[in-house]
Parts: structure tokens; sequence; C-alpha cells
């Protein structure tokens, strides 16, 4: 079971070994995993860079990797090599999505996506056999989506 969203808490939010220990600043995007057995906290994650980042939607793959969708204010730390945009399109926010190892927290990759006016990823799914990843959202810009 996981939860994701946003907060602008400096506390109780991360635990050791995940991700990102620490916010960032602003408000902060976060992923927490739970144990469905007992409702206890696995482990849990801030997302974020220096400006108010959004976790907005999460999916899992059949394989249990956690996938997090959002928005993001932040121009640094929210892609990693390997993803399909290392940086910052523009405007006011851009969309971005990362994986996650389920064990672990851990981010496996990431990527920003957006252009020259504010974007957003609000949703997320994987195909059956989790091969590929949906990314739904809104944007402003008139190019580059």
């Amino acid at each position: 079971m996981y939860l994701a969203g946003f907060t602008g808490s400096a506390t109780g939010i991360a635990t050791a070994g995940g991700f990102q220990n620490a916010k960032s600043g602003g408000g902060d995007a976060f992923l927490v995993k739970f144990d469905a057995a007992t409702g206890n906290r696995v482990w849990a994650t801030y997302y974020g860079g220096f400006a108010d980042d959004y976790g907005l939607n999460l999916t899992t793959d059949p394989s249990g990797n956690v996938y997090l969708a959002g928005q993001t204010g932040s121009t640094s730390n929210m892609a990693s090599a390997g993803g399909f945009k290392n940086t910052f399109g523009g405007g006011t926010d851009d969309a971005f999505l990362v994986k996650f190892d389920a064990t672990t927290g851990n981010r496996i990759w990431a990527t920003y996506y957006g252009d020259a006016a504010f974007d957003a990823g609000n949703s997320v799914a994987t195909d059956a056999a989790g091969n590929n990843i949906y990314m739904a959202g809104n944007t402003k810009s008139p190019a580059g989506i």
C-alpha cells in the first residue's frame, strides 16, 4: 500500500535509507510504503528540489516497482541520467515521472516532461506486462509535448 502527496513538513516524513531523507525547499512531494498486513510504515521518501513539487498520482507494475507522477517548479533534482528529459522545460512547472524500487524506496530513474509553459503529470498507469508506462496530465505549452 502506498501514499503520495505534498508536504511542507521538514520532519516526520522520510525514513533512513529512503531516496531523499531531507526536504529540499518549498514543499516536496513524498512517497510512503505501508505494510498491508499491519499498516506500519515500511519506508518513505521526500521527492523534490528547491521549489514546490507535488506527488499527484502513483501506480505499481507487475514487478512491484512504484511510479510517481506529479508537477514541479524545481529546475534541478527531479530527473536522472537515463531518463527521457533531464532538463527542466521552462515555464512555471513541468510534469515529472519517477520510478522507485518497491523494496528500498530508492529511485531507479526519473524524467521531466514539459516545455515552455505549465505542465503537470496528473495520472500514471502501466500495461498488464509492465512494459509500458502511461502518463496523462495537462499542459499550456504550445509545443514540445
